[in-house]
C-alpha cells in the first residue's frame, strides 16, 4: 500500500509541475501557544529548506510556498486542519508540530487522504 501511495503522490506532484500550479507546504503546529516557540522554529527551518529546494532547480522554476495553521496542540483541531489542507490541490505536504498526540491522530487521516505528513522532530 505504501508503494501505491508513494506512486500516486509522485504522479500528483508531476501533474502539478506540468500544470504550473503553485505548490504549498502547510505547517500545522501550536503557533497560538504563548509558552511554546517550537512552531516558530519549525517554520524558520522550513523556510530555509524551501530556499534550498528552490535553488536546486527541482521545481523547474516554480515557487514553493509555506502556509501555517494553528492547532494549539489539540489533536481534534489538528485533524480538522489536516482535512481542510488536504482538500486543496496545491498542498503537497503537511508538516506537524512538536506535540505527538496531534501527530498520532493526524497520521491515519493523512494516510486515508493521501497526503504526505512530515514530522520535523
Amino acid at each position: 500500500m505504501k508503494t501505491a501511495l508513494l506512486s500516486s503522490l509522485m504522479q500528483q506532484y508531476q501533474a502539478m509541475l506540468d500544470a504550473k500550479v503553485g505548490l504549498v507546504v502547510m505547517i500545522d503546529a501550536e503557533f497560538g501557544l504563548p509558552n511554546s516557540t517550537s512552531a516558530q522554529a519549525i517554520s524558520l527551518g522550513a523556510q530555509l529548506a524551501v530556499k534550498d529546494i528552490e535553488a536546486s532547480g527541482l521545481l523547474k522554476g516554480r515557487r514553493l510556498q509555506i502556509e501555517r495553521s494553528d492547532n494549539r496542540g489539540v489533536p481534534a483541531i489538528g485533524v480538522d486542519n489536516l482535512s481542510k489542507m488536504a482538500a486543496r490541490k496545491e498542498v503537497v505536504a503537511v508538516m506537524g508540530g512538536k506535540f505527538s498526540p496531534v501527530y498520532i491522530e493526524q497520521r491515519p487521516v493523512a494516510d486515508q487522504l493521501g497526503i504526505i505528513l512530515l514530522d520535523p522532530c
